[in-house]
């Protein structure tokens, strides 16, 4: 387990408090990763907490999340600058909660689908080695089905 005091921040939300193994915080408006897309925008303002790897590593988080507005989201992300990185986890969208990605090298694509578990209390790990990254999700951190498999720089 990775001593999370030893991380860092991207955009770091105005409330947040960081234990060892935990992490409290509140997103500030109008804050996202997206980069390019038919919307017509890039926003780069999102808030990333970071450790540090290489190549071949396994993360996983459990997320307890109150989502309130459309486009709420929480989950997990690999970063290697901005315009190179994938989130996933569950956004907020018409009333429900949807199980995403958003995969981004040079521009974002996001992909989508419905999440039957508890929004307020999930997990999720992605996985990357030689430059593949798996990204999963689970509703109770023993049974972790696939959400996406893709190409990634190692």
């Amino acid at each position: 387990m990775t001593d999370l005091r030893k991380s860092f921040w991207l955009n770091e939300p105005i409330q947040a408090e960081l234990g060892s193994d935990s992490l409290r915080m509140v997103t500030d408006e109008r804050t996202d990763f997206w980069r390019e897309t038919h919307y017509g925008f890039t926003r780069d303002n999102g808030h990333f907490l970071g450790v540090e790897t290489g190549d071949g590593f396994t993360a996983q988080v459990r997320i307890r999340a109150k989502f309130e507005r459309l486009y709420d989201q929480a989950g997990i992300m690999v970063r290697v600058d901005e315009r190179h990185w994938i989130k996933a986890g569950l956004e907020f969208s018409d009333g429900h909660a949807l199980l995403g990605s958003v995969l981004t090298n040079e521009r974002s694509d996001w992909a989508t689908g419905r999440f039957d578990g508890d929004p307020m209390d999930f997990w999720m790990r992605v996985s990357l080695a030689d430059g593949v990254l798996r990204v999963q999700a689970s509703t109770d951190g023993r049974l972790w089905p696939l959400v996406r498999l893709c190409p990634f720089p190692e």
